[in-house]
């Protein structure tokens, strides 16, 4: 692990505890703040390079600033949408609120993250040619392995995997079921009783 994994692992751990401990009595607030915090991230990635283009301005601004409005509309439009709305499921409200806090504190890095890699950039483009080379965000991000899982979600994805080829297989041996095909006991076709029972 590098000193990165480390901080952003300790930033994580940081937020959740903070939003396990603030939803314990009742997970409402926590859950509209996720709410509103995940489509801010995603339509702020979708947005900024428009926005950049739009007001003449770097990536960098453009993010930090389509981040800060979107969000806060976002929010207020959740805040309107649930303001009678009450989400408690008392004992739960604990764990659930742990459940929220893993998915704010992605979001809260994911955007943290982003916004430094496009900083570097900005400082690497307004530096003279002539400048030691330095390690850079980006050279960073790639030899850490939690920020390529912010990045690229691998667990959810080996996740996906697993859950198709388990699904495949299924279907693999209700097919072979149905067609009185002989199965081994890993759901594989049997070649031995296939030779034996000839054609």
């Amino acid at each position: 692990m590098t000193g990165l994994d480390w901080t952003l692992v300790g930033f994580a751990v940081i937020i959740i505890g903070i939003q396990t401990v603030r939803g314990a009595k009742e997970m409402g607030i926590i859950f509209f703040e996720m709410l509103a915090l995940v489509p801010s991230v995603v339509f702020t990635q979708k947005w900024y390079l428009p926005v950049s283009k739009f007001l003449g301005i770097h990536n960098t601004y453009s993010y930090i600033l389509s981040f800060i409005v979107i969000a806060t509309v976002t929010i207020l439009i959740v805040k309107v949408l649930t303001r009678t709305a009450e989400v408690n499921f008392p004992p739960f409200d604990a764990f659930f609120s742990f459940i929220c806090g893993i998915v704010i504190s992605w979001a809260f890095l994911y955007v943290i993250l982003r916004f430094l890699l496009l900083f570097s950039s900005l400082q690497i483009s307004t530096e003279p040619p002539t400048i030691n080379k330095r390690v850079t965000m980006s050279e960073l991000i790639g030899k850490s392995a939690v920020a390529q899982e912010i990045f690229e979600f691998k667990i959810f994805r080996y996740i996906e995997e697993y859950v198709n080829r388990y699904n495949a297989k299924i279907q693999n041996v209700e097919k072979k079921v149905n067609e009185n095909v002989p199965l081994n006991d890993s759901g594989e076709i049997d070649e031995d009783t296939l030779e034996s029972e000839g054609p």
